[in-house]
């Protein structure tokens, strides 16, 4: 994403050079057309060679300009594109949300979602990671106590929060995922459902 953004930003500083440019040209087209009537000494050979160069040189550069636009938009395309895969897991709904867990992560139950979904879109992959080590090696994951109670809680960002907890009965860990605004009801939520 951040690549994607740098090249977008490339590409729009190109466009607005290109813009430039263009502007440059055109007021020395201007400028030529007032210097040709006061400047009787030229011939009208060299004022025709001179306006089809600068001619050529603005169509060229509406055809940089129409290219650099090209880009941009393609850039923009692939942006939307790849936030709007990333959101996708926020939005799916929770059944299938946890069918889909289910299938991928066995020992997971995604018993709550809170977070913001920006919050879901910028940590989505710290999000995954961490289901899957949970999911695997629960041991390697360092988390607090939260409140004396069997929660364990973890960061998934600056605000983002995972908390787990793992039911005697078989084996599988609950979790939950929030953040800071979300943190009072979660807690709450945690004391009722242990």
């Amino acid at each position: 994403t951040q690549r994607l953004r740098e090249q977008l930003t490339d590409a729009q500083k190109a466009l607005q050079q290109s813009e430039t440019l263009l502007d440059r040209v055109e007021r020395q087209l201007l400028k030529m057309h007032s210097d040709r009537e006061r400047a009787t000494s030229r011939t009208w050979q060299n004022e025709r060679d001179e306006r089809r160069s600068a001619q050529k040189e603005t169509k060229n550069l509406k055809r940089q300009f129409a290219h650099a636009r090209k880009t941009i938009n393609n850039l923009e395309h692939q942006l939307t594109r790849r936030n709007r895969n990333i959101s996708d897991y926020a939005n799916v709904p929770a059944p299938e949300r946890n069918l889909l867990t289910s299938a991928l992560l066995p020992n997971i139950r995604v018993v709550r979602v809170e977070a913001s979904n920006e919050i879901i879109r910028e940590s989505c992959e710290n999000v995954l990671k961490m289901l899957v080590v949970l999911n695997t090696k629960p041991q390697a994951i360092r988390g607090e106590r939260v409140r004396g109670g069997p929660w364990f809680e973890a960061h998934i960002s600056k605000t983002g929060r995972i908390y787990w907890h793992k039911e005697d009965r078989n084996g599988i860990y609950k979790v939950v995922i929030g953040d800071k605004n979300s943190q009072k009801n979660d807690f709450a939520w945690m004391r009722r459902n242990n």
